[in-house]
This record gives C-alpha cells, sequence and structure tokens, in this order.
C-alpha cells in the first residue's frame, strides 16, 4: 500500500527531491530510497544526482541531494 502511495506521490511531483518524498511519508532518506529500489532497477524511477553544497552557504546539506522522475513505459530507455 505504501509503494503504491510513494509511486503516486512522484509521478504528482516530477523531479521531486528524496527528502520531500521520505518527509512526506514520515521516513528516513535510506529507508525511502531502500523501498524505492525494486523500481530503479526496473528502469521505472530515475533518480538524478545533484550533488551535495560545500557547506560555506550554512545551508546544511552535507549529503548528496536526489530528484526522482517516474518513467512512464514509453520513457524507459530515453535518456534526456
Amino acid at each position: 500500500m505504501i509503494l503504491q502511495a510513494l509511486k503516486e506521490y512522484i509521478e504528482a511531483n516530477p523531479g521531486v527531491m528524496l527528502s520531500q518524498v521520505a518527509n512526506h511519508f514520515s521516513l528516513s532518506d535510506d529507508a525511502a530510497l531502500a523501498m524505492l529500489q525494486p523500481w530503479v532497477k526496473r528502469h521505472r524511477l530515475r533518480l538524478v544526482k545533484l550533488g551535495s553544497c560545500s557547506g560555506g552557504c550554512g545551508c546544511g546539506v552535507s549529503e548528496d541531494q536526489w530528484q526522482l522522475y517516474w518513467q512512464n513505459e514509453s520513457q524507459i530507455g530515453v535518456t534526456c
């Protein structure tokens, strides 16, 4: 049930950050990413790594940031 809710949330919010998904579902980033791995392996979910902040701005983001994009059947294998 939560997997379907995760899918619907990502589809409704293209480019959503992994941290936003985790917060929305009250999960840690690692738990959310673990749940999404089967879709990543099947190329149904594309992860785009944005990198991390150097720390000079004071934003507190020290880990890599990930954007999530759901891939429809017609998009699998297509890269932009």
